[in-house]
């Protein structure tokens, strides 16, 4: 996994524990994360890692962006190792 993989999926966890739904068009006006281009990217390789996945709801356009259960098990794993150090 790349640098920027590792802050997009950092940037929806974020989100998600301050109860924000977060869209492709936020990641995308986050400049510090990478370009437009390299965001699209990273989104389809987190996607078939299963790490993931995108709602939309309808009448609305916008594609929201969520962790899988597999997403949020990678963080659990990484938050109790760092408990042990």
């Amino acid at each position: 996994m790349d640098l920027f993989q590792i802050k997009i999926l950092n940037a929806i966890l974020f989100a998600e524990e301050k109860k924000q739904q977060i869209c492709v068009s936020d990641l995308l006006a986050m400049s510090d994360i990478a370009s437009p281009a390299t965001v699209h990217a990273a989104l389809k390789k987190l996607t078939s890692k299963n790490l993931l996945m995108f709602e939309t709801i309808p009448d609305n356009r916008s594609k929201f962006i969520k962790l899988t259960q597999e997403g949020q098990e990678r963080f659990t794993t990484l938050s109790n190792s760092l408990k042990k150090i």
